[in-house]
């Protein structure tokens, strides 16, 4: 990505990021920013955590909801 007409890393990480469908690769970042192209319910700028209710980014299909019950937890966020 360009930063002042320097060159970075996209840094995505891979299982938080869409795949190009014909080589199956990670895609790369938007060279002007350096924003990956995050899989449903991810965040950050390598796409490397969870949103917030969500978990299991390992899953490689993007973060899973939390589903806790309300009625027995402290809040809706569960271990990632």
């Amino acid at each position: 990505a360009l930063t002042s007409l320097k060159c970075h890393d996209c840094e995505c990480f891979p299982l938080g990021t869409h795949k190009d469908l014909l080589t199956n690769k990670t895609k790369q970042c938007n060279l002007n920013d350096g924003q990956c192209d995050c899989k449903p319910n991810v965040k950050n700028r390598q796409c490397n955590q969870c949103k917030d209710g969500y978990w299991n980014i390992q899953s490689d299909q993007g973060c899973e909801e939390c589903r806790c019950n309300p009625l027995g937890s402290f809040n809706l966020s569960c271990d990632s």
